[in-house]
């Protein structure tokens, strides 16, 4: 099985940032103004369990977005769906709002990355 969990990346980890959708215009109020159209195009409402891959003009993803919806305190296990949904490589969770737990948010993506595949030829794709 392939690490989920990592102490270092192997070059730069995209920051991954958990809102709740209170959060999220707050969050981009903050943030390039090109940001906020990308997220708009996309439909991310911060929803529970929706995700947002925002890309640099090279193509790379420059950060994701997690949605953890309405509740108060937030449900860190929401970041399964994000282990899944968003595109293969090193996240570092850069923000969440307080209430979660990082060892919670480290075992729910740990949860949404794993893949029974002993009798896979090869895996479909990278976590």
């Amino acid at each position: 099985m392939s690490e989920v969990l990592i102490s270092a990346p192997e070059g730069e980890a995209t920051p991954l940032h958990a809102l709740r959708r209170q959060d999220l215009e707050g969050f981009l109020a903050r943030r390039r103004p090109g940001l906020r159209a990308q997220v708009e195009a996309l439909s991310f409402k911060a929803s529970a369990g929706q995700t947002c891959a925002v890309l640099r003009p090279d193509g790379r993803v420059e950060l994701a977005l997690v949605g953890l919806g309405d509740a108060d305190p937030p449900d860190p296990m929401e970041l399964r769906a994000a282990a899944a949904k968003l595109p293969p490589g090193d996240y570092r969770l850069a923000s969440a709002p307080r209430g979660v737990w990082r060892g919670q948010a480290a075992v729910a993506w740990a949860l949404g990355s794993y893949v029974y595949d002993r009798y896979k030829p090869k895996p479909d794709r990278r976590p």
